[in-house]
């Protein structure tokens, strides 16, 4: 019976693969002398197998991964299962073959490894297609060994994979973990900003190309740190979104850009009111209560929410299409706009404009660029601004830096475009001042 309890103790009872605890003593065990990597391997796609199709097929899906996991690692790699959809392998080498690069022997196992998970998985004649990400941690012969230490490092080498784009292996190495306590200490920096509201909401106006005339802005986010350096959105943003930072964020972005619509269209006095877009992350797409806090604003500043759009990338509808559905849904039946961004560069069909409540398509900026260069450019301004008009929705053209973009745009029939021809992004108490003149002079 204890053989029977300790047996239990090391052993995952789904997969009947060895477990964490197996794991920790397997690292302590391991000769000094010999090379060791570590494979820290993460289904990519799991999640959705349990969402959809219940537990049971999750669970026939590990067992399935278990088993190609551990013929990928053949001969010498040994197989253990963490947690979930988490699995680690060990690959070593003995120091009759310390000549082999342990790197190189663990770069090609990971690639094995991924090659195998992306090959189709039939449950019940239904194919699901997972993937898997694959972190690298190695410790070479004679080194000292922190068996969590080496642990963690594959862990992060797995995250950064996945924030890479997934699909594919990444190896713990100096460079990587400068990056980590880079991306913390502005994780920190972050923290300090929001709290001390150092986050500031810049306008730029969206126009009327006949006339000039201000029609809406949109909010971007600006911060000018306590050095008085203005920092990139590009980097401070990317680094809210994988802290879950982007949150407070988003909703002080929404609470700054209402009150100051409410403030604009006050000083516009008997001209049509104009309307702030926000741009909304992935992240908050999924919250449960994202309506509940939008209706929560508009009650605070008391906009008409009409003059309230959300924005989002062309990307963030199909990460969970049903959930993006529901939510935005939800916002639309407020009385709120939708707006999709970069139209033209992401994964956007004429399946998808039918079914979101969409009201504004922006046409990305490369297509404006090109359009008095190339033929290929000017056919897809022409066809979001037709596919637009056919659907009932209002199109924008981003990126206008020219006289000439802009007279090809009111040629090809549009209405509607920002860019730094007109203006670029501005504080609130300049872009208020846009409310007394009647158009936007261009640059």
């Amino acid at each position: 019976a204890q053989g029977e309890l300790s047996r239990l103790a090391l052993e995952d009872p789904l997969t009947g693969l060895p477990n964490r605890n197996a794991l920790l003593d397997r690292l302590a065990s391991f000769p000094p002398a010999d090379s060791l990597a570590l494979l820290f391997i993460d289904l990519d796609h799991f999640k959705v197998v349990n969402d959809t199709a219940g537990h049971a097929a999750g669970d026939t899906i590990l067992k399935i991964a278990a088993a190609r996991i551990c013929t990928a690692v053949q001969p010498t790699g040994e197989v253990f299962r963490l947690s979930g959809d988490e699995f680690v392998a060990l690959c070593g080498t003995g120091q009759a073959e310390s000549n082999l690069n342990p790197e190189v022997l663990a770069e090609q196992a990971a690639q094995r490894v991924l090659d195998v998970l992306s090959a189709v998985f039939v449950i019940e004649d239904l194919r699901w297609f997972i993937g898997g990400s694959v972190g690298i941690a190695a410790s070479q012969a004679g080194s000292a060994r922190d068996s969590d230490q080496l642990i963690r490092d594959a862990d992060v080498a797995m995250y950064e994979a996945k924030r890479q784009g997934r699909g594919r292996f990444r190896s713990f190495d100096q460079d990587l973990r400068e990056a980590i306590r880079n991306r913390h200490e502005l994780e920190n920096e972050i923290r300090v900003a929001i709290d001390r509201n150092e986050i500031e909401a810049a306008f730029q106006p969206v126009v009327h190309l006949d006339g000039h005339e201000v029609a809406g802005f949109e909010a971007l986010a600006r911060w000018r740190d306590r050095s008085g350096r203005n920092r990139s959105a590009a980097e401070f943003i990317e680094v809210a979104e994988q802290t879950g930072l982007i949150s407070q964020i988003d909703h002080e972005m929404l609470r700054k850009s209402c009150r100051f619509i409410a403030e604009f269209n006050e000083y516009r006095l008997d001209r049509e009111p104009a309307w702030v877009s926000v741009n909304l992350s992935t992240q908050e797409l999924a919250a449960q209560d994202l309506s509940t806090r939008i209706a929560s604003v508009l009650r605070e500043t008391g906009i008409d929410p009409s003059w309230l759009t959300i924005e989002l990338t062309e990307g963030a509808l199909t990460v969970d299409p049903d959930v993006a559905v529901r939510r935005l849904t939800e916002v639309h039946d407020l009385g709120v706009s939708l707006a999709v961004d970069d139209f033209g560069t992401g994964y956007s069909s004429l399946a998808h404009l039918l079914r979101f409540p969409v009201d504004v398509l922006k046409v990305d900026r490369i297509f404006v660029d090109g359009l008095t260069e190339t033929t290929s450019s000017r056919s897809v301004a022409a066809a979001a601004l037709q596919v637009a008009q056919t659907l009932g929705i209002t199109s924008v053209a981003e990126g206008v830096e020219t006289q000439v973009q802009a007279d090809a745009l009111l040629a090809l029939g549009y209405d509607l475009a920002q860019g730094y021809l007109f203006a670029r992004a501005m504080p609130a108490t300049e872009a208020l001042r846009l409310a007394l003149g009647p158009s936007v002079h261009p640059q």
